[in-house]
């Protein structure tokens, strides 16, 4: 399986761009925040849902999460 995270078929028109709008998507918000784990545990996965796309977590990863400080942010211009 080499892309497990997709929500569509693989004759899907917009698959490349809805691909490269996920890891843009990944890359800001991965800049913008400071993130760390909690408690240190791993996820554990239901097998129940076995040869599906997703196997889904059994339990939530704890973690925090802060806005980066002297971040750039980008200002739109309102033309009048």
């Amino acid at each position: 399986m080499t892309h497990p995270v997709m929500g569509f078929g693989t004759i899907c028109p917009g698959k490349r761009y809805a691909l490269i709008q996920l890891k843009l998507y990944i890359v800001a918000i991965m800049s913008r925040f400071e993130m760390r784990i909690i408690d240190s545990k791993r996820a554990e996965y239901d097998c129940r849902y076995y040869g599906h796309e997703v196997l889904p977590p059994i339990n939530d990863i704890h973690f925090e999460y802060a806005a980066r400080e002297n971040f750039p942010t980008i200002e739109l211009l309102q033309t009048e």
